[in-house]
């Protein structure tokens, strides 16, 4: 049953717009971490290094809690939004797999958006 919730989870994904911010904010983030190594330059002095801690700073410590949020927030919303609860908890599947399939769904979409962060970190060249 927790497979047949993942796979409605992933097909209720697949039609949003979430894809766009999963996207675009490790890109915001190497952006503002690169103008933030730009401008500090004088004290950074160890180049390679303090650019990749500049944007693991502002990807780690500021976006990726943004980001989580909203995926939560965007996967409960498409319950509220739709009146789809009463559905739900009629439906012959244990609120344990409903819970635990939209938690996996958040957990690949933040992975998702880090394995961005990483490629672009790392092979860029």
């Amino acid at each position: 049953m927790l497979r047949r919730c993942i796979s409605a989870e992933w097909m209720k994904l697949h039609h949003s717009h979430i894809w766009i911010i999963l996207m675009i904010l490790p890109i915001l983030s190497v952006l503002i971490g690169s103008a933030n190594f730009y401008m500090n330059q004088g004290v950074l002095t160890k180049e390679w290094y303090s650019l990749w801690s500049q944007v693991g700073l502002f990807y780690g410590e500021f976006f990726f809690p943004i980001l989580i949020a909203i995926c939560c927030a965007y996967m409960w919303r498409l319950e509220h939004h739709n009146k789809n609860w009463n559905m739900i908890m009629t439906a012959p599947v244990s609120t344990t797999s409903i819970f635990l399939s939209k938690i996996n769904s958040s957990w690949c979409t933040n992975d998702f958006s880090s394995d961005i962060l990483f490629y672009i970190i790392f092979f860029r060249r």
